[in-house]
């Protein structure tokens, strides 16, 4: 599990996320454990399977946009893009920005796939 320490190596943020981020503009990506989450081992492996979504904590570590995101990126100008797909989202439709409240900016929902090209 990842958490935050500050420059002095202090935890600031406990380790209680599966992916975390860095902080762009306040903010950062962190994963929540999912409920399809897991490891086993393989000879001398470790195979571990990542379903939990995605959400963005502030600099007290408050969940202040909802783990609900399947790929997200950082914040930069204000917006982050981000995906609600499922594993094996549709990279034309499922993909979105949202500004720093989680309100939705921009969605393509009228973008053609790839295969529909003329």
């Amino acid at each position: 599990m990842y958490g935050y320490i500050n420059r002095n190596g202090a935890v600031v943020i406990e380790p209680k996320f599966v992916e975390a981020d860095e902080f762009s503009e306040g903010l950062a990506a962190v994963r929540v454990k999912g409920p399809r989450d897991s490891s086993r081992r393989v000879g001398n492996e470790t195979l571990v399977t990542i379903t939990g979504p995605f959400g963005f904590i502030d600099k007290s570590g408050r969940m202040v946009i909802a783990p609900v995101f399947s790929q997200v990126s950082k914040f930069s100008h204000g917006l982050a893009a981000i995906n609600r797909g499922n594993e094996t989202p549709d990279l034309w439709n499922d993909w979105a920005y949202i500004d720093r409240s989680g309100n939705f900016i921009w969605h393509p929902d009228k973008m053609k796939r790839r295969d529909d090209r003329v």
